[in-house]
């Protein structure tokens, strides 16, 4: 049986619930000493958003107590699926980005989110983000990077039917979306803009890396 698409109703409500459930959960992080890293933008699939009746992709939080450097190792659950999505990060400062970094989210899709709500209430499935050298911002439209590697070998690149705002549209994005609900961008949050390949499962022994070209690269070691 055909799922009937959520009327807009149905949509602004999961959407409002999962936000305040998801940004209490960020408040409580930060209370418990979390450093705070900044904001991710999730669901940028266009077919996604249709099926769950969104007119513009999602956000969540990074967790400043699980970010990695490039060349850092993450140690792989048992018993989790975790997926590696590539995208460029923006550092927020006066306003405007002032720098731009190649970036790796691991997400893990054994959170018990099978909604829209539960999604955002899970923080769209964020499990931890790695962040390469911070250069000046540079363009990549119109180009097939990022280029994705497993253990040497390309296994992904550039999806160009994933979303991908210019950066003044994701900080104008994400800022008017948090002051919806009672949060604000800061100077020095950094903002991941939305995967540019499709997420790729890994596993323990992989070494994944993402070539940006002149954005430049960054990698993560899978262990167990």
């Amino acid at each position: 049986m055909q799922t009937e698409r959520p009327t807009a109703k149905e949509v602004r409500g999961q959407l409002d619930r999962g936000m305040e459930a998801q940004l209490r959960n960020f408040r409580h992080a930060l209370n418990e000493g979390m450093p705070r890293l900044g904001w991710k933008i999730g669901i940028n699939d266009p077919r996604m958003l249709e099926r769950l009746g969104l007119a513009e992709p999602a956000i969540g939080w990074l967790a400043g107590d699980r970010a990695m450097r490039s060349g850092d190792r993450y140690v792989l659950r048992r018993g989790t699926r975790v997926f590696v999505e590539a995208e460029i990060a923006l550092h927020v400062g006066g306003g405007a980005v002032s720098l731009q970094a190649p970036a790796l989210e691991l997400v893990n899709f054994s959170l018990p989110a099978n909604s829209l709500e539960g999604a955002l209430e899970h923080n769209i499935y964020h499990e931890a983000v790695v962040l390469g050298a911070e250069v000046p911002p540079v363009s990549l439209d119109g180009s097939s990077w990022p280029h994705l590697y497993r253990n040497g070998t390309e296994v992904s690149r550039r999806e160009p039917k994933l979303l991908a705002m210019d950066p003044g549209a994701v900080l104008r994005h994400v800022s008017g979306l948090l002051a919806r609900y009672g949060e604000w961008l800061e100077a020095g949050d950094w903002i991941i803009a939305g995967s540019l390949i499709q997420p790729l499962s890994v596993r323990a022994g992989d070494k994944i890396e993402a070539d940006f070209g002149p954005l430049g690269k960054v990698a993560v070691e899978v262990a167990e």
